[in-house]
C-alpha cells in the first residue's frame, strides 16, 4: 500500500473511492512519475469500477417493472447527454455517431430473486477517454477517467439531491440507521452502536464532500455527477411504490422517495423529449429552410412535428430523412428522439431531434423506449 493505494508489483490497483481520491491527488504533484505504461495498467475495480442500484418494494422480486425500465432510460438519457457535453460541450446527444452509442450504454446484470442491479461504469469512463485524449498526458487521462468515474458512480450526488428535502439528508441517514438498530434489539440499545453509526454517517458526509471538491474542477466530472442525481430522480419518480432506493452511495428511504417526488412533480417542465417507436403518417415538401412537417402517431397521441434537414445542432442523415419521407407509404414504425412543448389542451409543438439506435431484443441494456407506466 502506498499513500493509499494497493500496489501490486508495478502495477498500481484502485478499488474504493479513498484510493481514488490518493491517486487524483498524486497525479497533480509534479514528482510524482505516472507513465503511459502506468496508464494501460493501470486496474480499476469494486466500487470505483460499477453501479449498483438496489430497490425494495412490495412490486419488486427479481424483475424490473414497467416504471423502474422507465426510470431507468431518463437516467440513460442524462448519461448520453453528459458524454455529448464531454465531446462537444453541448447536450445534444443525438450528434453522437450511432456505433458509438452502445460505448456510453449501462447494462445491468439482475440477479435472481432481487431486485439489485449492477452495471459497469469503467467501459463508458474508458470509452469517453479514449475519445478525448488526443494530447492528453498519461496523469491527464487517468485523472479524467478517475474524474468521470466518480461522478458516474454518484459518489457527491447525495449533495444535488439532498436539495429536494427538508431534513439534512445526513442527519436523516443517521436517524434512520439508529432507530432500525434499535427496533433490532431486545434489549437496551448500545450507545457504543450508535455512535459508531454516527461516526460512519460522518464519514460518508466526509467522503461526498471530498468527492465534490475533487471532481468540482471538473466540468466533465460535474455533469456526469449532475446526470446520475437526475437518475435517481427519475427512477425515484417512475418507482413511486418503492419502500427504500439506492443508487451507488445515495440511499433513500420510503418517506425521502415521497418528498422527492413532491418535489419533482411541482418542477416538472412542459418542455421534454420522448424517444420511441412512432408512425409517420404524412409528410409535406422542404421549405426553403429545409424544415418538412411530418405527421406523427406515438405515445397515445397523433400531432405534427418539424424536421430541419438543415440544423446543424441536431444534424439528421440523408438516409434517416429518406426513411421519413418514404415511411407513410411502407408503414414502417421509426424509432425517434421528439422534442415536445405540451399545453392544457395537448402537444403545442413537436420537434424531431434525432433517430437513436432501436433497440435489440436480445440485448439487455438500456437503450429501449420508455414504457408506458
Amino acid at each position: 500500500m502506498v499513500g493509499g493505494m494497493e500496489m501490486d508489483g508495478s502495477k498500481i490497483r484502485i478499488g474504493n473511492v479513498g484510493e481514488a481520491l490518493s491517486l487524483l491527488e498524486k497525479l497533480k504533484q509534479d514528482d510524482f512519475s505516472f507513465s503511459e505504461k502506468d496508464y494501460e495498467s493501470l486496474e480499476l475495480f469494486g466500487e470505483i469500477a460499477e453501479l449498483a442500484i438496489e430497490i425494495s418494494g412490495p412490486n419488486f422480486h427479481g424483475t424490473i417493472t414497467g416504471g423502474l425500465a422507465r426510470g431507468l432510460w431518463y437516467y440513460q438519457r442524462e448519461i448520453y447527454k453528459a458524454v455529448a457535453f464531454a465531446i462537444y460541450n453541448s447536450d445534444n446527444y443525438g450528434r453522437i455517431p450511432k456505433p458509438e452509442l452502445k460505448n456510453y450504454t449501462l447494462v445491468f446484470d439482475v440477479d435472481d430473486g432481487c431486485t439489485e442491479l449492477l452495471a459497469k461504469t469503467l467501459d463508458i469512463g474508458k470509452s469517453l477517454v479514449e475519445k478525448a485524449m488526443d494530447g492528453m498526458t498519461p496523469k491527464e487521462k487517468a485523472a479524467l477517467l478517475l474524474s468521470i468515474l466518480l461522478g458516474l458512480g454518484g459518489f457527491a450526488a447525495a449533495g444535488w439531491v439532498a436539495t429536494a428535502f427538508s431534513e439534512d439528508y445526513f442527519s436523516h441517514k443517521t436517524a434512520v440507521q439508529t432507530e432500525q438498530y434499535k427496533a433490532a434489539q431486545a434489549e437496551a440499545a448500545s450507545e457504543t452502536e450508535v455512535e459508531r453509526i454516527r461516526a460512519e454517517v460522518e464519514r460518508d458526509k466526509i467522503q461526498a464532500d471530498l468527492v465534490a471538491s475533487a471532481i468540482g474542477s471538473s466540468p466533465i466530472a460535474s455533469r456526469f455527477n449532475a446526470a446520475t442525481a437526475e437518475g435517481v430522480k427519475s427512477i425515484a419518480k417512475y418507482s413511486p411504490e418503492a419502500t427504500s432506493l439506492k443508487v451507488g452511495s445515495v440511499e433513500l428511504d420510503r418517506a425521502q422517495i415521497e418528498e422527492l417526488n413532491q418535489r419533482s412533480s411541482r418542477e416538472i417542465p412542459d418542455v421534454f423529449n420522448i424517444v420511441g417507436y412512432y408512425r409517420v403518417t404524412s409528410t409535406t415538401e422542404p421549405t426553403p429552410e429545409g424544415v418538412v412537417r411530418v405527421g406523427l402517431a406515438g405515445n397515445g397521441d397523433e400531432f405534427t412535428a418539424h424536421m430541419n434537414l438543415k440544423d446543424e445542432d441536431h444534424p439528421i442523415a440523408d438516409e434517416q430523412s429518406n426513411a421519413v419521407f418514404l415511411a407513410p407509404k411502407t408503414g414502417e414504425k421509426l424509432y425517434i428522439n421528439v422534442r415536445m412543448k405540451k399545453a392544457s389542451d395537448g402537444i403545442r409543438e413537436a420537434y424531431i431531434e434525432s433517430f437513436p439506435p432501436a433497440p435489440k431484443q436480445a440485448e439487455i441494456a438500456l437503450a429501449a423506449p420508455p414504457p408506458r407506466p
